[in-house]
């Protein structure tokens, strides 16, 4: 009920999306047409054409895309190994599992290693991941924090899924690793008619 929901909101969101795109192709024709404001670029003109379905795919291929790839694969794979469940359990101090304790511990274990080797590549003097100018931001490190908060996210809790024993094939791995993609779908499509209606509003005015 709750993922019919969120699909639900989601198709309004892109509807919305869809019709302001539609407003904006008219808008920049009429204000093309009437030449009040010479500054304007029709969507419907040839070089309006040209330049949508050239640069379609180009301005579509942003970070945001990984990103939302990336946390779409870390946050299913951090809900479908069960770990938050686990977390919360403790956390109201209602009985567990030797194994789900034991894994729980390793796991973060693992999460603190990967925290550690981070912070050595940024934190030290002349480390790797520093700009040029020995600065954090921006950097190697700033240009990727979202993709290495996924990754440890991810390795932790597959690691995780692996010692509670949900996850014993490789099949069962790339469940893990997947359903977090299907979940989020719907954003891959807001993120789609968002991204076009923000580059053509750009090219219009």
């Amino acid at each position: 009920m709750r993922k019919e929901r969120l699909e639900t909101i989601a198709g309004w969101i892109a509807v919305v999306l869809m019709a302001l795109q539609l407003l904006l192709i008219l808008l920049s024709w009429i204000l093309d047409a009437s030449s009040s404001s010479p500054t304007v670029n029709s969507l419907l003109s040839e070089e309006g054409i040209r330049w949508f379905i050239g640069q379609y795919t180009i301005f579509l291929t942003s970070p945001v895309l990984l990103w939302l790839l990336l946390l779409s694969i870390a946050w299913g794979s951090y809900r479908e190994s069960g770990m938050g469940t686990v977390i919360r359990m403790m956390t109201h101090r209602k009985k567990v599992s030797f194994r789900q304790r034991f894994s729980l511990r390793v796991s973060l274990i693992i999460c603190l290693l990967l925290i550690m080797l981070v912070v050595l590549l940024t934190a030290v003097p002349h480390a790797i991941l520093l700009s040029s100018t020995g600065h954090l931001f921006p950097s190697s490190f700033s240009k990727a924090i979202i993709p290495i908060i996924a990754f440890i996210i991810t390795v932790v809790s597959v690691c995780y899924a692996m010692m509670i024993g949900k996850v014993k094939t490789v099949g069962a791995l790339m469940h893990t690793l997947t359903v977090g993609i299907a979940d989020a779908l719907p954003l891959f499509i807001i993120y789609i008619f968002a991204m076009q209606l923000v580059q053509s509003i750009i090219f219009v005015f």
